[in-house]
């Protein structure tokens, strides 16, 4: 569940931008699709640092870096 400070503060950011009120159903979404690409994220990074573990090379030492 999310909190009510949590939908206030993504209404807040996001109302501007959609130029209009949202739903608390739409700021919901919004709040899920943020987490959503933040993990995606932190997964890439952590596979990123894992290949690098394992290559024995670092982001600069690697190619087309």
């Amino acid at each position: 569940m999310m909190s009510d400070d949590l939908l206030g503060r993504t209404k807040t950011l996001w109302e501007p931008r959609y130029g209009r009120k949202l739903s608390d159903e739409e700021a919901r979404e919004i709040a899920r699709n943020v987490v959503g690409l933040f993990t995606i994220l932190e997964e890439w990074a952590s596979s990123e640092d894992d290949g690098a573990r394992t290559s024995g090379t670092t982001d600069e030492e690697s190619p087309g870096r």
